[in-house]
C-alpha cells in the first residue's frame, strides 16, 4: 500500500490521470462550438489563457506549446530519477476510488450546511459536465499546483519559513483566493459571506489533497463532486 501512495501522487500518475478528463474537456467545448452555441469555458482555464496570451502565446497553440513543455519536463525528471514508464492499471483504478472517498468527504462537509456551491449558468447539462470536468482541471492547476507551490516558494525565500508552515501559509491563502475568484465577472455568484466562508473551507480541503495526494487526485475529486452534485440537482 506504500507503494501506491507513493506512486500515485507523482507527477507522472497524475499526468496519466488527468489525461482523459482534459480530452473529454477539449473535445466537449469543441463539440458545443459545433453546434454553434455560445462557449463557455471554466473560469480558470479563460484566465490561464489570457495570462498566456498577453505573453505572445495565442490561443490552441500557445496552450498547447506550455502543456507539450509541462508534459516533457515531467518525463524528463522521470528519466533523470531512473523511475520506469511503465503503467500500473491498478494504480489508476485505486486513484478512482480514492478520489470517490475523498469527494464523499467533501459532500458530506457541504451536505451539513446544505450550501453545495456549484455555479452554472450555461444550459444543457452536457455542457454543464463538461464544465464540471474543466473546473476539476483546471481549477486545481491554477489555485493548487501553481498558487500553493507558488507561494509556498514564497515563503520560503523571502520569510525563510520551513517547509510544513509554508505550505500551510499557502494553503490558506490559495483556498481564500479560489472563494473570491468565484464572485468575480459575469457568471460568478452575487457575494455573501456564507459563501465565501465555505468555498474558503472547499479550497482547504482540496488544497490538502492536492498537498498530501498529489494534482491527480485533487483534480478527479473536484470534478466528481461538481458532477455528482450537478446530477443530484437535476434529479431533485
Amino acid at each position: 500500500m506504500t507503494s501506491y501512495f507513493s506512486k500515485s501522487k507523482t507527477a507522472f500518475y497524475s499526468l496519466i490521470f488527468t489525461a482523459p478528463l482534459f480530452l473529454i474537456y477539449e473535445i466537449g467545448i469543441l463539440s458545443v462550438s459545433m453546434d454553434d452555441l455560445p462557449v463557455l469555458r471554466n473560469g480558470a482555464d479563460v484566465f490561464m489563457r489570457q495570462i498566456m496570451e498577453s505573453i505572445g502565446l495565442l490561443g490552441l497553440q500557445g496552450f498547447g506549446f506550455m502543456s507539450l513543455i509541462a508534459v516533457a519536463a515531467i518525463l524528463i525528471s522521470r528519466i533523470r530519477t531512473n523511475q520506469s514508464f511503465t503503467i500500473n492499471a491498478m494504480t489508476l483504478v485505486y486513484m478512482v476510488f480514492e478520489s470517490i472517498a475523498w469527494m464523499t468527504g467533501l459532500f458530506i462537509i457541504f451536505s451539513l450546511s446544505e450550501l453545495y456551491l456549484l455555479t452554472t449558468t450555461v444550459k444543457g447539462l452536457m455542457h454543464q459536465v463538461v464544465l464540471s470536468l474543466g473546473a476539476g482541471i483546471y481549477e486545481e492547476l491554477l489555485f493548487r499546483v501553481l498558487l500553493i507551490n507558488g507561494i509556498a516558494a514564497i515563503f520560503k525565500f523571502a520569510l525563510s519559513w520551513k517547509k510544513p508552515m509554508q505550505y500551510v501559509g499557502a494553503i490558506f491563502i490559495s483556498a481564500l483566493i479560489f472563494s473570491l475568484f468565484h464572485f468575480i465577472g459575469s457568471a460568478g455568484d452575487s457575494y455573501s459571506f456564507r459563501i465565501l466562508l465555505f468555498r474558503i473551507i472547499g479550497g482547504l480541503y482540496l488544497g490538502g489533497v492536492y498537498v498530501f495526494r498529489g494534482y491527480g487526485i485533487a483534480a478527479w475529486t473536484h470534478s466528481l463532486y461538481d458532477i455528482f452534485v450537478l446530477f443530484a440537482m437535476h434529479l431533485a
